[in-house]
């Protein structure tokens, strides 16, 4: 998927935490043209994008299971689950779009037997699979950051045959663009407001999360990988272009692993908000 978020935003992060923890200087990314501290500060905001937008992967894996007949509530970008038409040449149920606050939501959906072909109708005896396809655009406002932002997500669900205690997630992200301005932080490198423009392709690998007929649960295992292009402008260091690369791992809990650049961060998965971790030292 590809970013591209107008962001605005100096991170709810703790700054010293992300520059002066020791042993931070090692994982410290090099951008050319710029200074440790701002690559380092353009880490933290780009982990706060990409917390943002795992937040919303999650929400779309709640909002799926509707898809099975089960109850789902709303989320902040999505409204809960309705069933749409089946269209017989897609052999697909294609939705019309729906619009949430500043969100504007496109989806369709197909269930697969075992050899892959596509069902008119879910069925708990014959349905191995699922396949949803959501496209996902409007405007993000947060204390100190907003932007606009484009994603999309190419999500299949397996596992769903038998008595398995658990279903897989596997997917991809083609487009996910972001615009995104941060909001001066009171000192240090991101003292100032900063602009950027984000691409990113995403990876949802082996995610495991409980079974249609069990209670839904936070994700057991699994990563979503965001490789992104960077390009960050401010008044002080001009126009650079950069890579950051983010990882979150589940772990069956709301508070999750997220790793830029090998920069470390605990990620709240129920509110998308980001904290640096702290290296002992």
């Amino acid at each position: 998927m590809k970013t591209n978020t107008l962001l605005r935003a100096a991170s709810a992060l703790t700054i010293a935490a992300v520059f002066t923890a020791c042993g931070d200087s090692a994982n410290s990314p090099t951008d050319a043209g710029v200074s440790a501290s701002v690559a380092a500060a353009t880490t933290l905001d780009v982990a706060t994008v990409s917390g943002d937008a795992t937040q919303e992967d999650v929400e779309t894996f709640k909002v799926n299971r509707g898809a099975f007949g089960l109850a789902t509530i709303d989320f902040e970008r999505f409204g809960r689950w309705e069933s749409c038409p089946y269209d017989a040449t897609a052999s697909r149920f294609i939705c019309v779009d729906k619009v949430r606050g500043p969100f504007t939501a496109t989806r369709s959906y197909a269930y697969l037997d075992a050899a892959g072909a596509g069902q008119s109708a879910y069925s708990t005896t014959t349905t191995a699979a699922a396949n949803f396809k959501w496209s996902v655009s409007g405007t993000i406002t947060r204390e100190r950051w907003s932007g606009s932002m484009s994603r999309n997500r190419d999500i299949t669900l397996s596992g769903l045959l038998g008595t398995n205690s658990t279903v897989t997630i596997n997917g991809t992200g083609t487009r996910e663009t972001q615009r995104t301005r941060f909001l001066r932080d009171s000192a240090g490198p991101n003292g100032l407001t900063r602009d950027y423009n984000l691409e990113a392709s995403v990876a949802i690998a082996n995610v495991i999360t409980p079974a249609i007929r069990m209670p839904d649960a936070w994700p057991v295992s699994g990563t979503i990988t965001r490789n992104y292009t960077v390009t960050r402008t401010d008044a002080t260091n001009g126009t650079t272009t950069t890579t950051r690369n983010s990882v979150v791992t589940f772990n069956g809990t709301q508070f999750v692993d997220l790793v830029v650049n090998g920069k470390a961060f605990t990620l709240d998965l129920a509110t998308g908000k980001v904290t640096a971790k702290v290296a002992a030292g």
